[in-house]
């Protein structure tokens, strides 16, 4: 990856939010990490800045991470996105999957997301 890339990190949960922002910019010197604790603060993001990945929660205040999602889905559809969820199930599984959005269940394995970053991020160059 050579190119600079600006993923957007949402959880409302403000110590995973700051861990995985660091760890996700030492990752490498391209990666820019922006981050918002809800869907509301997301979309205002998305609006203004040019996003190459969202990274969201589904459980969140204001504006969940459907809401989100549905968001992305109709404006941005190219935008690749990852779920990060302790709601995991088969009825959320299936929901996430109509939409084309991969997801990953809490507590995350870091190896495996930051392997999913890359991948979607080359895809897209």
């Amino acid at each position: 990856m050579t190119m600079p890339k600006t993923i957007l990190l949402v959880d409302d949960e403000k110590p995973l939010l700051m861990s995985l922002s660091e760890g996700l910019s030492m990752l490498d010197k391209n990666l820019y990490v922006l981050t918002a604790e809800n869907g509301e603060e997301a979309i205002e993001i998305l609006n203004s800045s040019d996003i190459d990945l969202i990274i969201t929660d589904l459980k969140m205040p204001k504006k969940d991470g459907f809401d989100l999602l549905m968001y992305k889905y109709n404006n941005c559809p190219h935008v690749p996105a990852i779920v990060m969820t302790a709601q995991y199930g088969q009825n959320i599984l299936r929901r996430l999957d109509d939409i084309g959005v991969y997801c990953m269940e809490k507590p995350l394995d870091f190896d495996e997301l930051a392997n999913k970053v890359f991948s979607l991020l080359e895809k897209e160059v």
